[in-house]
């Protein structure tokens, strides 16, 4: 029995819902109406301020369009360190072992006046939350969030070593809340007799500082300089200090004279093309790109570069003069090497390390991949130059000929390293951005040249070819010692499944996964291919800085 796919406006209806979720049952919209009525003078006086229901309980927030992860953890530390500041209350920061965030240290006998400040705050605008401890019925510990103004707050500014201090904010035109994950910790520290500082909170610094070792010095966290000891400002062996630029490769098929272009090409070329070297929804451009890379600009701002790879296409929508944007158009990518026009992506991939400039460690893009959350560098590079990768559970059949040309690219790749080490390989990877080392493929292309010329010389996929920027490259960096298996929170949607809209609409709720991919099927319904470009929109609602404004 076939599946009804929801009507369009329905999805619409789904996907335009705020924070303040509209909900059907009219016992629970009575139920939060009855919550929400303390706050409704407040933010009918106050266009900044809106309502958010979180953790079965409602909350005053700050309406803030387009906000990110990222922006909202650097507001609510500007936020923190402004309050202590504003009542003189020292205090000094302690960077995390990668550098990306920072706790804020406050002593025990600074901490009334760190409470003070708190319930100061409290009687402004009433946006100021608290991340405490308490215990659930069963007496186990759990993170809760009180209002800055309440007993429980107080209570717990008085007798806890770990405070988290947060605004909700929301985005009122889409499904974007971010709460107290996005938090900044406060943690009490005690001064001993022989003039030490102790915590009992947990971080992945220290939890003593020696008197000794108490030189001042200042910080850079989320863009706020801070006060800090100089033993805590020293880089660490897990902080990435190396730069990394992102490689996309794309095409947009509906471009009538690319398709055309494409189509003489395989019709001048002898022999029959295989199959899945010319299905057309391979080629076929859903605006994927776009939200690709805002979702690299959202919760990826160690990006150094984007680099975009194509035919002779640019986006219209593309600053191609903002900074941080480069074209390389296949004739550049190629040069004397290989053969052009190839719509081959073993040959298109197989070349990016040549690109002139391009970060010894790099990440490659195809548009039908995203990030989901904030997630950082060395979920793909360890700071000692070790790039990662993620094994799937699927494996390469065990065969000699294949139909599939990708499977015979692999199969190349484990052919190679069965002759080189003796060993051999079978399990496939994730659909995800894919960690690259350029030095590492420049030895490989120096070993083995030909493996690299054969497979750049086809202008479509081929069963000659060799996978190299996943198989080779992954498994030949790993028995160097160069590359090593990683785990990630993963995803992967088809867009003919029949809960392709029931999985995208969970993925947009929890946003747990880390990474995802939306991969394009000739056998997609309009509806669910209509009902991605919405979702999109929805989930990478802010725009990234070199896009065209609508007014430009």
């Amino acid at each position: 029995m076939p599946v009804k796919t929801p009507s369009r406006s329905l999805l619409l209806s789904v996907l335009r819902r705020g924070p303040f979720t509209v909900v059907k049952d009219p016992a629970e919209r009575l139920r939060r109406r009855a919550l929400s009525a303390r706050f409704r003078s407040t933010v009918a006086g106050d266009s900044d301020l809106g309502i958010v229901y979180a953790y079965e309980r409602v909350w005053l927030a700050r309406r803030a369009p387009g906000i990110t992860q990222h922006e909202a953890r650097r507001r609510n530390f500007a936020h923190t360190v402004a309050l202590l500041s504003e009542h003189d209350v020292p205090f000094f920061a302690v960077p995390n072992a990668t550098r990306t965030d920072a706790t804020i240290a406050v002593e025990h006998e600074h901490w009334q006046r760190f409470a003070d400040a708190v319930a100061a705050d409290a009687t402004g605008a009433g946006t100021l939350h608290l991340g405490i401890e308490t215990l659930n019925p069963s007496g186990k510990k759990r993170r809760s969030v009180v209002r800055s103004d309440s007993s429980r707050a107080r209570r717990a500014l008085r007798t806890q070593s770990t405070i988290e201090l947060f605004e909700f904010f929301i985005d009122p035109e889409h499904v974007r809340r971010m709460g107290r994950a996005e938090a900044s910790v406060v943690e009490r520290w005690i001064r001993t007799d022989d003039g030490a500082l102790e915590t009992t909170a947990k971080n992945t610094r220290t939890t003593t500082i020696d008197a000794t070792a108490m030189t001042p010095s200042t910080t850079e966290i989320h863009g706020v300089d801070v006060p800090t000891f100089a033993p805590l400002d020293q880089p660490t062996v897990f902080e990435t200090r190396e730069p990394i630029d992102v490689v996309f490769l794309w095409v947009d098929g509906a471009d009538a004279e690319w398709s055309a272009k494409r189509d003489r090409v395989i019709e001048e070329l002898t022999g029959a093309a295989p199959a899945d070297s010319v299905d057309p929804s391979r080629f076929r451009d859903n605006g994927e790109l776009k939200y690709s890379m805002r979702s690299v600009f959202q919760h990826c701002p160690w990006v150094r570069n984007i680099i975009l790879v194509t035919d002779g296409q640019t986006p219209s929508w593309l600053d191609t003069t903002h900074p941080r944007i480069r074209m390389v158009d296949h004739r550049e990518l190629f040069g004397d090497a290989g053969s052009l026009p190839t719509y081959n992506s073993h040959a298109i991939a197989g070349r990016v390390h040549h690109i002139e400039g391009l970060s010894d460690q790099y990440l490659i893009f195809n548009d039908d991949v995203f990030i989901g959350h904030d997630i950082e560098a060395n979920q793909f590079f360890e700071p000692n130059g070790v790039a990662r990768f993620f094994l799937s559970k699927s494996t390469l059949p065990v065969a000699s000929a294949f139909d599939l040309t990708h499977e015979s690219a692999r199969r190349n790749a484990v052919d190679l390293l069965e002759r080189e080490y003796g060993v051999t390989a079978t399990r496939i990877f994730y659909h995800t951005p894919i960690p690259q080392l350029r030095h590492l493929l420049f030895e490989l292309e120096t070993e083995f040249p030909d493996v690299f010329t054969s497979t750049w010389s086809h202008q479509l996929r081929s069963s000659d070819d060799t996978e190299i920027n996943g198989w080779l490259h992954h498994y030949f960096g790993y028995v160097r010692k160069q590359t090593m298996p990683g785990d990630i929170l993963y995803n992967y949607f088809d867009l003919s499944d029949p809960d392709f809209v029931t999985r995208l609409a969970a993925q947009l709720r929890s946003r747990k996964a880390a990474t995802f991919c939306i991969n394009d099927n000739p056998e997609a319904s309009a509806e669910n291919i209509a009902y991605l470009r919405d979702w999109l929109e929805t989930y990478f609602p802010t725009p990234a800085p070199w896009e065209f404004t609508a007014s430009a």
